[in-house]
This record gives C-alpha cells, structure tokens and sequence, in this order.
C-alpha cells in the first residue's frame, strides 16, 4: 500500500502564490486607505478618553475582529468608494450612513433638552430601521433578478452577509470618530464636559457591541434592542 503523501509543503506554496497575488493586499493605496479608515490611534485624544482608548488597543477580541474588517476591506472588492477612489464590501459602504445615525444618536444627549433629547434619539432609531429596510427591499428586488442569484432564499443569505458586515464595519467606524472627538463636530460642539465624556463613552460601548455582537444579531429590531441596551 503506498504511504500517503505530505501535501503540507504544496500547502505552504499555494498560500504563498494566493497572497503574493492578491490584487488588494499588495496595493499600496488600498492599504494606506485602510490603515486611514480603521485607526484607531488619532493623533490627538481627548484626556478623558485615554485610559479607555488604551484598553481598546489590548483588546484581544476587537483587535481579532478589526484584522478581519481590514481584511474583508482589502480582499472584497464588491462595489465602487467614488470618494475614495477604490472599491470595498458592500456592507463597509453601506455603514457609512448607519454609523453616522448611530452617532447622532450617541450626542443627542448631550445636544438638546431631556425629552427632546429623548425624542431625537427615537426618531434616529427610526431612521435606523427604516435605512436598512429600504436597502434590504431594494437589494431583494435587483439580487433576485439577476439569473445568477435567482434560487429561492439566495438574495436573503447574502443580504445577512451585508448586514453582519454593515453592523461589524460601523462599529469600527464608532471607535475610530469617538476616539477623534475633538475634531468630530457632533461631540465637540457639547459644552458640559461630563455630559460629552457620557455620550463619548456611551458611542464608545455601542462601537464595542456592535463588532463583537455582528454576526448575532438578525436584523434591525434586534439592532434597536442591542442599542437601547448598550448605549
């Protein structure tokens, strides 16, 4: 009987010759938009916020999960950043507009009265739900017009994929903002110091949810209920 041969070295080279080829990890301008986009370390944090931006880049989990964004950010090229000039997952641009709610939602507190407050943080949950269920119909409609995609069901698993993707991505995109909160208008503009630090750390603690819960959560009430409880 022959003895089974060792592929371990035929392994080792195609992972070689994948990576060696891959058109995002080896562009240098994808590369330095991603280090932009996914820092964590401003230039400048706010003196209340330091300790806590520390234990952010020791955080085991987070770090894991950020090499992961970064990586689906470089190796997904599904649709076209006219602003940046490159293309990146559907789920990463789409968590433009979802985390620029959920921070609006983070100030509001520290923006207006009590029960306006209240009110507008209502109104951006709203807006939250009603974002994403205008983009899952639509995605629905052209996904499952497409030959391609046509099979029963198929349109919805990808849709989850964007969506765990959008939750994952703004959550970074939380951390990274709060952490430049002295040039991020919707905090910066908040006078009572330890009104800000709140909504700071309240944006912080939702950005924290929101990556290490992605994959967990099934749709957007379920995102409305992780947000009430985080933040």
């Amino acid at each position: 009987m022959a003895q089974p041969h060792d592929n371990s070295a035929a392994g080792e080279a195609l992972a070689q010759t994948l990576l060696a080829a891959s058109t995002g990890i080896n562009d240098g301008a994808a590369r330095r938009l991603a280090e932009q986009l996914f820092n964590w370390q401003p230039a400048t944090v706010p003196v209340t916020l330091q300790g806590l931006a520390a234990e952010l880049q020791q955080d085991e989990a987070l770090q894991q999960i950020l090499g992961v964004l970064r990586w689906r950010f470089l190796t997904r090229p599904e649709t076209q950043l006219p602003e940046h000039g490159c293309a990146a997952p559907v789920g990463f641009a789409v968590s433009g507009a979802l985390s620029e709610l959920l921070i609006h939602y983070c100030a509001a507190p520290g923006q207006l009265p009590l029960r306006e407050a209240a009110d507008a943080r209502e109104q951006h949950l709203q807006a939250v739900q009603q974002l994403w269920r205008g983009f899952s119909a639509s995605f629905r409609r052209r996904v499952g017009s497409e030959a391609l995609f046509s099979w029963p069901g198929c349109d919805q698993l990808l849709l989850q994929s964007v969506w765990h993707d959008a939750l994952g991505y703004s959550g970074a995109e939380l951390i990274r903002r709060s952490l430049s909160a002295i040039t991020l208008s919707d905090f910066s503009g908040i006078d009572d110091e330890e009104m800000r630090n709140a909504c700071l750390h309240s944006a912080l603690a939702l950005g924290r949810t929101l990556m290490l819960a992605a994959d967990h959560i099934a749709d957007e009430e379920a995102l409305v209920a992780r947000i009430r409880q985080a933040a």
